[in-house]
């Protein structure tokens, strides 16, 4: 089976220019790694923090993201 994800190349071009936005809004209390990874996954699956689709946690030490209905669907 192919599990072949398409993505718009548009969502991952606004990721990379509002980065400093969403470091300081979405996900605050990420360290520069884990804000890293969470770019990365955003843009891996198509998702857009904005839309409400991939969100960051952080309880305590343990960094936590992850999708919505929206995102998974």
């Amino acid at each position: 089976m192919n599990n072949i994800i398409e993505v718009d190349n548009s969502l991952i071009q606004a990721l990379e220019e509002k980065k400093d936005v969403l470091k300081r809004t979405v996900a605050k209390a990420a360290t520069n790694d884990e804000f890293e990874m969470f770019m990365h996954l955003a843009k891996q699956y198509g998702l857009d923090p904005f839309q409400k689709e991939i969100f960051f946690w952080k309880y305590d030490k343990d960094p936590t993201i992850m999708t919505s209905r929206d995102g998974y669907l």
